[in-house]
């Protein structure tokens, strides 16, 4: 599975046939390797992601509701090509750090000890979330990012 992911992510998106979607949704993709990968279009709703580097890869109309990204690291990851849906997400230890987040949607998500150093966390919903022992810079930019009262722990 690993390898077709890959393969996936190697695609040229400008090349698929109208909007497409690729429905990896539930899926075990453990420790799977996407560096510099386009995840664009793919519903990877409820897979478990765990240990994924996905460093610089770039996410557009990516589905990650009810995922798993335990550790998983989002380095250089951008964000900012179509809407990312990451509702009720895990990504508790994951590396957001010099990520851009574009509109993302995190609303009641989990980010316990996520490192978001050097991050432009762009106008993305953190509703809900939590961030307890985040870490950031004074460099990470948030100062469009939404949050309400229940996110725990928001540092903006």
């Amino acid at each position: 599975m690993a390898a077709a992911f890959a393969v996936l992510t190697r695609r040229d998106v400008t090349r698929d046939p109208g909007p497409t979607v690729i429905d990896l949704r539930e899926l075990c993709l453990r420790e799977v390797r996407a560096v510099d990968g386009d995840l664009s279009g793919m519903s990877l709703i409820g897979s478990d992601l765990s240990g994924a580097n996905l460093s610089g890869a770039r996410l557009g109309l990516t589905a990650l509701s009810d995922a798993t990204l335990v550790g998983a690291s989002l380095y250089r990851a951008d964000l900012t090509d179509g809407f990312v849906f990451a509702t009720n997400a895990d990504f508790t230890g994951a590396r957001f750090d010099s990520a851009k987040l574009g509109s993302a949607d995190f609303s009641g998500s989990t980010f316990t000890r996520a490192d978001f150093e050097y991050a432009d966390l762009g106008r993305s919903d953190f509703s809900g979330a939590d961030l307890t022992g985040a870490e950031h810079t004074a460099q990470a930019k948030a100062d469009g990012a939404m949050k309400d009262p229940a996110t725990r722990n928001a540092w903006w």
